[in-house]
């Protein structure tokens, strides 16, 4: 199993994160409450390899915190240059036998 058998693979998967600016290809996991925002996951870069990150952004505006967090992952991706992801970023399961990310969470143990 990779991380991305569980985590947002941006251009690939559905997810509640397809309405943001974030590169194709990064893997990410996202979570909200409140005044705090986080994001985090890995980038896949052709110069930095890929570049695992987590980003918590607390006490202030959730809408400020994630176009902050957009930019930043966008200008790395621009930096550093995109890539294909690497096999280690790639989902282990055929896609005929995929369970959904809600599926795959609710298979973990507690």
């Amino acid at each position: 199993m990779t991380v991305a058998d569980i985590f947002t693979v941006m251009g690939t998967d559905e997810s509640v994160l397809d309405k943001r600016p974030l590169p194709k290809q990064s893997v990410l996991k996202s979570g909200t409450l409140d005044t705090v925002s986080a994001l985090g996951g890995a980038l896949p870069t052709k110069q930095g390899g890929v570049v695992w990150f987590a980003l918590l952004n607390n006490q202030g505006n959730v809408e400020t915190f994630r176009n902050l967090q957009e930019k930043l992952l966008n200008t790395l991706q621009q930096t550093l240059g995109s890539v294909t992801s690497p096999p280690e970023l790639m989902p282990t399961q055929n896609s005929s036998t995929a369970l959904s990310h809600a599926e795959l969470w609710t298979r973990l143990p507690n």
